[in-house]
């Protein structure tokens, strides 16, 4: 049986429920844990990114709102398509980019970035 996993936005403000256009037919896929399967996305100060679902090899993204629609932004970097796995860091202050983290490894290094060349440093 097939399925296609999708994210829903609830804004507090208003009680609205609406879902998030991924822009991706397939949907989101799963992050893979040692505890198992968890959902395939990760909330940040300004949207969130996401493992979204494309075969054997995942797509990774990060989407933010811009006024009522989602924007997304591929991530890019050497391993962005072997990527099981994201964990992001809050932080308060970041670089006049404006995006907020980019996707490490377990031990901190970063793996990948939405822009080309250095990966984005939030101060």
């Amino acid at each position: 049986m097939a399925s296609v996993a999708e994210l829903y936005h609830h804004d507090l403000a208003s009680g609205a429920t609406t879902k998030v256009d991924l822009q991706w037919d397939n949907g989101l896929s799963f992050e893979f844990d040692d505890s198992g399967f968890l959902s395939g996305f990760h909330v940040t100060n300004d949207g969130f990114l996401a493992l979204l679902a494309n075969g054997v090899r995942n797509k990774t993204a990060r989407y933010q709102r811009i006024g009522d629609k989602w924007e997304r932004q591929w991530l890019s970097g050497d391993h962005t398509a072997n990527l099981i796995g994201m964990q992001v860091a809050a932080t308060t202050k970041c670089s006049s980019t404006g995006i907020q983290q980019p996707a490490r490894r377990r031990n901190g290094s970063v793996l990948a970035s939405t822009a080309a060349g250095s990966p984005i440093r939030c101060s």
